[in-house]
């Protein structure tokens, strides 16, 4: 099985649907961005919507997300929470507070010029309690971008899906 999930052009749109519904959700319901960021959060919430469709399809279930409440009981995908980044060599990011328990995969978003499609990459996955060591964590470092204290884990250390 191919660790690489093409996005069609409706799977977009309707992650995107679902990212911007989240943003408004958390803006109606007064919750805060993370100390330290500029934006707004829509793209990280389509982003991550993205990354939570492709887990799905790559795991061979049916997406259920959820918009209107935090997940962070339940997990994204059939138990797992799912990060996603668009940087190509990004880290699997786990914050202080993320259940130690859980297991955490890591999508990487990337655009197909040749099929004129976003790709998403399954990097791997980890159980917070292992990701949670000390070589892995860093601190706050704006010019690095990174707004909170958190575990930053190479996609080489990752384990591998399936």
């Amino acid at each position: 099985m191919t660790n690489i999930i093409s996005i069609s052009h409706v799977e977009y749109m309707m992650a995107a649907v679902v990212g911007i519904e989240r943003n408004a959700s958390a803006i109606h319901r007064g919750w805060k961005l993370e100390q330290g960021r500029k934006d707004l959060g829509i793209e990280r919430d389509i982003i991550g919507a993205i990354g939570e469709l492709a887990v799905a399809r790559y795991m061979g279930t049916q997406w259920t997300p959820v918009t209107n409440a935090l997940d962070n009981m339940t997990g994204d995908v059939d138990g797992y929470q799912v990060r996603t980044v668009t940087n190509p060599a990004g880290s699997l990011i786990v914050k202080r507070t993320d259940d130690d328990l859980h297991r955490y995969i890591l999508a990487v978003i990337g655009r197909d010029t040749e099929r004129k499609s976003l790709t998403v990459r399954i990097a791997g996955w980890m159980q917070g309690k292992d990701a949670k060591m000390r070589e892995y964590f860093r601190d706050v470092d704006p010019a690095k971008g990174i707004h909170a204290a958190a575990w930053f884990v190479p996609q080489a250390r990752l384990r591998v899906m399936g």
